[in-house]
């Protein structure tokens, strides 16, 4: 009796010491972001409100893309607008596509991206899985080696599969710039911020053994009020050594919690009219088919019901039977669906080429 007694006197011993352990084991690696690298991530979520006119040069595939980006607190918008010659949409090589829109818009709000191409019948709508789906932010644009997420935070202390989300920080100074490391399983983050320009990421890159693996060179300017970086430049080991960038973000334009800008944006705001077929696709992959009554979409019945009873007055009320129309096709059957997914299947985050 004694000595079960005394054995499990020792296992609940035992057990406090292991509870005692993880605690400390934790705190020695999965330790709290620094105070400057919270400061750089707040600065960015207070770009609350944002209207930014910006190219990408993408070197890897020798092509140049004109965007227009819109944001507010809890939505973005990414157009892709017409280059200098008045193309949208081009072929991997260069030569303009046969189709070309007005422009393409992307919208990232209430759980959803949504996709159209200006003056189509047709606009896309997608659930997300999570804050970040791949539409490119200029509001956590510079903040990591590569292109933005919507999300700020989601894009800095997200490491993703592969790497647990116990980080390992070490700060230092470089001059007048604060450095901020944090040791991952398999690789290291670095930044290197700005406190005398709100705390602006003027560089930030990933490292492994010591070797840079990608990299993010920010050029601070000067908007209104705000800091905001003018150019970032983006370099990978795998591109021309990482001596030359694979990708630069410039920004022509940028107005900056403007208080004339929208605090919300909308379906309406990329285009979307009453009267726009709207294809639903949920988590699951299961498309519906509705249509825009101007403030959400409604089934097909429900909106003719409502424009017979003159409840809504749409100009484009054509565009249900013209979707159709191009769903069956014009002159021929696989030429109906290649421009069918020339006009609506083409996301303006796609890398161009």
């Amino acid at each position: 009796m004694r000595r079960h007694s005394l054995r499990a006197t020792r296992r609940r011993g035992i057990r406090h010491f292991l509870w005692l352990l993880v605690p400390l084991a934790c705190s020695a690696f999965a330790q709290s972001p620094p105070p400057a690298l919270e400061r750089a991530v707040d600065a960015r979520q207070k770009l609350e409100r944002m209207l930014v006119e910006w190219t990408w040069d993408d070197r890897r595939n020798n092509s140049i893309r004109y965007y227009t980006s819109r944001l507010s607190p809890t939505e973005d918008i990414l157009t892709l607008r017409p280059d200098p010659d008045g193309v949208v949409m081009r072929e991997p090589g260069g030569k303009a596509s046969d189709f070309q829109p007005e422009s393409l818009h992307a919208l990232a709000a209430d759980g959803q991206s949504w996709q159209h191409a200006q003056g189509t019948p047709i606009a896309r709508v997608r659930d997300r899985n999570g804050p970040a789906f791949g539409l490119i932010s200029l509001r956590s644009v510079g903040l990591m080696p590569q292109l933005g997420l919507v999300d700020v935070r989601e894009a800095v202390f997200n490491d993703g599969p592969g790497n647990p989300p116990a980080r390992k920080y070490k700060t230092s100074r470089e001059g007048a710039l604060q450095v901020v490391s944090a040791q991952r399983d398999r690789s290291t983050l670095e930044w290197w911020i700005d406190p005398e320009k709100e705390w602006l990421v003027v560089r930030a890159a990933e490292l492994k053994d010591g070797k840079v693996l990608a990299e993010a060179r920010s050029t601070p300017r000067r908007f209104g009020d705000s800091w905001y970086p003018s150019t970032v430049e983006l370099f990978h080991a795998d591109y021309k050594d990482g001596k030359e960038p694979t990708d630069v973000v410039s920004i022509q334009v940028a107005t900056i919690n403007a208080p004339d800008l929208p605090a919300r944006l909308t379906p309406s705001h990329i285009g979307v009219e009453v009267g726009t077929n709207v294809h639903h696709t949920d988590a699951g992959g299961k498309t519906t088919f509705q249509i825009w009554d101007g403030e959400k979409p409604v089934s097909s019945a429900e909106y003719r019901s409502r424009v017979k009873s003159g409840e809504l007055k749409a100009d484009n009320s054509g565009f249900v039977r013209g979707s159709a129309r191009e769903a069956r096709g014009r002159g021929g059957g696989a030429r109906a669906r290649t421009l069918g997914k020339a006009r609506y299947g083409v996301h303006p985050t796609i890398r161009p080429g």
